[in-house]
C-alpha cells in the first residue's frame, strides 16, 4: 500500500506544474530557449543601382547598392564597439573605398567565366591558405531562376572540381 501525501491533481493540460518558473532567476535558469539581439542576423541584398529598393517578400529589407549598404552598416556601428568584432570600423572604412571592380580586383567578389573563377579562388588560397567555406550569392533577383541555376551549376562542374582534395 501507498500513501500519498499529496492531493491528486488533474492532468496536463488543466494543470501545469510552474512552481520552478514563479521567479525571474528560476526562469531564467530553466529556460529552454534564450534569444537576444546578438543572435540575429541582417539579410542584405546588393544590387548595381545606387540606392535602396524594397524587397517586395520580405518587408523591412532592401535591396542595396554598395555605398548604401556600407552607409547602412555604418549607422549600425556608430558609437558602437563590439569584443567579437574588433576593427569593424576599419571594414567599414574600407568598404566605402569599395566598388565593384576593386571587390573583384581583392577576391572579394568572384565574377567571370569559370577559369577566371577557379584563378581568382587560386589566388585566395596563395595569399590566405586553403579553406572550407565561401559564401556564394548567385542570384541578387536580377537573373530570372533558370540562368541562377544555371550559373550553380556551371561553378559546381567548372569550378567545385579544381578544388575538391581529400585533405579539405
Amino acid at each position: 500500500m501507498t500513501a500519498s501525501y499529496l492531493p491528486p491533481l488533474a492532468s496536463y493540460p488543466t494543470t501545469r506544474l510552474r512552481r520552478n518558473r514563479r521567479d525571474p532567476w528560476s526562469r531564467k535558469l530553466v529556460a529552454e530557449h534564450v534569444l537576444t539581439a546578438a543572435d540575429l542576423i541582417w539579410p542584405v541584398f546588393v544590387h548595381d543601382e545606387e540606392g535602396r529598393a524594397p524587397v517586395p517578400s520580405m518587408p523591412e529589407v532592401y535591396r542595396m547598392s554598395l555605398s548604401a549598404l556600407v552607409d547602412a552598416a555604418g549607422e549600425w556601428i556608430d558609437g558602437m564597439s563590439s569584443k567579437d568584432y574588433p576593427g569593424y570600423d576599419k571594414v567599414i572604412a574600407k568598404l566605402k573605398e569599395a566598388n565593384m571592380e576593386s571587390m573583384v580586383a581583392s577576391g572579394a567578389a568572384w565574377i567571370g567565366s569559370p577559369r577566371e573563377i577557379v584563378a581568382a579562388i587560386g589566388r585566395l588560397e596563395q595569399d590566405y591558405g586553403k579553406f572550407e567555406h565561401a559564401s556564394l550569392q548567385i542570384n541578387f533577383n536580377t537573373i530570372s531562376r533558370d540562368a541562377a541555376l544555371a550559373s550553380l551549376r556551371l561553378f559546381g562542374a567548372e569550378v567545385l572540381p579544381h578544388f575538391a582534395d581529400a585533405g579539405r
